[in-house]
């Protein structure tokens, strides 16, 4: 794993991802990707709980999205909407293939994906989760493992407490502004969306542990890392809204 100790100004006591991704691009070290991506388009319901969308909604608002028909023409994303997300995609691509290289990525194990149902990890190169029970799916953009690397090829076994679920999210530096690194209460009252997300992701998955990684777009290019812990009265909270919305909509 490299070392860091040149650019501890860009991060704060205890950040694992930010360090090194700062450490790895401003190295000497060769690095060739390449990016696939489509233009974004709407998506309509599908009577599923999504992990982006639905973990920190009330009852009532799960119900209503479970029972409304979906519009006959959902709202456009509009010119910046569309090129806002395409961006997204390139840095996570770019992101995700420095972990791979930095050998922290987990690959996701040949085999069909329980999210999206596609082959991976040909087609789907990202760790799918569901549970049936709770009609409730969604994709994570990694698994990091810190440690020493597993023996042999995939599908590999990692040790749980070496594991760490990995988002990032691309963000306006002037949202970002003065947000601290590394303090979990003011990302949880921030981005209160974000931080069901991975709730709903860790529930999912059995993860204990995640990382939320802000990359900043455009200069100054600003990153800034959060380590959420899993909770289990809010894991709980997400399961219930979850079967009595679909005890309500008749879909239980």
């Amino acid at each position: 794993m490299p070392t860091f100790d040149h650019v501890t100004k860009y991060a704060a006591a205890g950040c694992l991802v930010k360090p090194l991704l700062v450490n790895f691009f401003t190295s000497g070290e060769a690095f060739r990707l390449k990016i696939e991506t489509a233009k974004p388009l709407d998506r309509v319901p599908d009577g599923w709980f999504h992990a982006s969308t639905h973990p920190g909604l009330t009852e009532g608002q799960l119900v209503t999205y479970l029972t409304n028909p979906p519009p006959d023409k959902p709202e456009d994303f509009g010119y910046i909407g569309r090129m806002s997300v395409m961006l997204g995609t390139i840095m996570h691509e770019v992101t995700r293939q420095a972990l791979v290289q930095l050998k922290l990525m987990v690959p996701v194990v040949p085999g069909i994906c329980p999210a999206c149902g596609l082959a991976q990890p040909r087609l789907c190169r990202e760790h799918g989760a569901s549970d049936l029970e709770t009609r409730s799916r969604g994709h994570l953009d990694g698994i990091l493992h810190f440690g020493p690397p597993p023996p042999g090829p995939p599908p590999r076994v990692f040790a749980p407490e070496n594991l760490w679920g990995f988002d990032l999210k691309t963000i306006k530096n002037v949202i970002l502004g003065k947000a601290p690194d590394m303090d979990e209460a003011f990302f949880k009252e921030r981005w209160p969306t974000y931080w069901w997300q991975v709730q709903e992701y860790m529930r999912l998955t059995g993860l204990r542990k995640f990382i939320v990684l802000f990359q900043g777009i455009g200069n100054p290019w600003d990153l800034r890392e959060y380590h959420v812990t899993f909770d289990p009265v809010a894991a709980y909270e997400i399961e219930c809204k979850y079967l009595n919305a679909l005890q309500h909509a008749g879909l239980s």
